[in-house]
């Protein structure tokens, strides 16, 4: 009797320290759910509130997500572009270049005209882009900050113009 007491005895305290083993390990689930949450808040609002469009792709170039400055600049709705494969649906070699690039060495850069293929929108893009990568390193996605430079543009060649009318006049 005394025996079965003591075998008792010795599997409640077992069980009592493996309750108590996943007590601590669920409060630090519970820690990390609650840190990733805030982390995923912040970056939602900086995706959101970016005054540069923002678009993420997965390794084959296929959007996953934009913002809505993106979808502005591109001039076509978010939910028509999510799903879009870019290396294979642009009409643009270097917007399929810089995408690519982005996916194979980690970086891609693109700055020059560009036509929308959805809105027709012709525009002069820069373009920044950068692999995302797992734990492994290996390539899973990318991420590309694209901003309308059109109007700088503009402003150059207007510029541009004025110096050649002004060297023209001093000519005279």
């Amino acid at each position: 009797e005394i025996y079965k007491e003591n075998i008792l005895k010795e599997k409640n305290d077992e069980i009592e320290a493996q309750n108590e083993e996943l007590r601590i390990i669920n409060e630090e689930l519970i820690k990390s759910n609650e840190i990733s949450l805030r982390n995923q808040a912040y970056y939602k609002t900086i995706f959101e509130n970016a005054p540069i469009g923002i678009v993420h792709y997965d390794e084959k170039g296929v959007i996953t997500n934009c913002n809505e400055i993106f979808a502005q600049i591109i001039g076509t709705p978010v939910h028509k572009l999510v799903g879009l494969d870019m290396t294979k649906q642009l009409a643009d070699n270097n917007m399929i270049q810089e995408v690519k690039n982005t996916l194979k060495t980690g970086i891609g850069y693109f700055e020059g005209k560009y036509t929308s293929i959805s809105s027709g929108r012709v525009l002069y893009l820069k373009v920044k882009g950068k692999a995302i990568y797992n734990q492994e390193k290996k390539v899973i996605g990318g991420v590309s900050t694209v901003e309308d430079i059109s109007e700088i543009k503009k402003y150059e060649s207007d510029l541009k113009e004025a110096k050649n009318r002004a060297e023209q006049s001093d000519k005279l």
